[in-house]
């Protein structure tokens, strides 16, 4: 851009430095550039991302048949039970240090007036206006992803009853959810962060 930038990594750094547990957490969990400990978090949990997701895609290899070579399916359930607990206490972490769980601008035009003036506020400004948690198309994406898991043990129970048709068509359905963690990506880095503002923003053009 054409006007000079604030210096970001200083203002996230001074605002980590000085606020309390709460802005803290919310700086490392959804601004990788505030320290070397934040982006560490987010490199480790795009790790996890990807083990979520190749886990999920490897244990269909085991249907019907067990697959030579592959982990068995108490083995996937282990690993998904331990990936589900992260991205579960990831998520309660997100919600509970959340500036702004509801509120939205009376105005819409005012709501869009802030977030193209984003560049030119303070960090303390910039976590009071963002995106309401529950107006965060990405936490709803995350919601679901970790709520196929508690679907599928409700569904299967101790998993030894016999499925009829529809219910294994179901299951399906809701295992393939998981791979929705992958979406989580777009809440690490600057260049996703842009393509999905710039979708949201785009919508209401685009649907004319």
């Amino acid at each position: 851009q054409s006007f000079n930038r604030r210096d970001d990594k200083k203002e996230l750094h001074n605002a980590y430095e000085n606020g309390n547990i709460k802005t803290r957490l919310n700086l490392l969990c959804n601004y990788p550039e505030t320290n070397s400990l934040s982006k560490a978090w987010q490199y480790m949990l795009t790790i996890l991302i990807f083990v979520s997701v190749t886990v999920h895609c490897t244990s269909s290899m085991n249907k019907p048949v067990h697959w030579e070579g592959n982990l068995t399916d108490e083995q996937y359930n282990i690993l998904e039970v331990i990936l589900t607990i992260i991205f579960s206490l990831e998520f309660v972490i997100r919600f509970t240090v959340s500036k702004n769980y509801c509120y939205r601008f009376k105005h819409i035009d005012e709501y869009k007036v802030v977030e193209s003036l984003t560049d030119h506020k303070s960090v303390e400004d910039e976590l009071q206006t963002e995106t309401p948690f529950f107006f965060d198309i990405l936490n709803w994406v995350d919601f679901v992803a970790i709520l196929s898991w508690f679907l599928e043990i409700i569904i299967t129970g101790d998993g030894k009853q016999d499925a009829d048709i529809n219910t294994l068509i179901a299951l399906s359905v809701i295992r393939l959810l998981r791979v929705l963690r992958i979406f989580k990506i777009l809440r690490q880095f600057d260049g996703a962060k842009i393509m999905y503002k710039t979708a949201v923003t785009s919508l209401q053009p685009l649907s004319l």
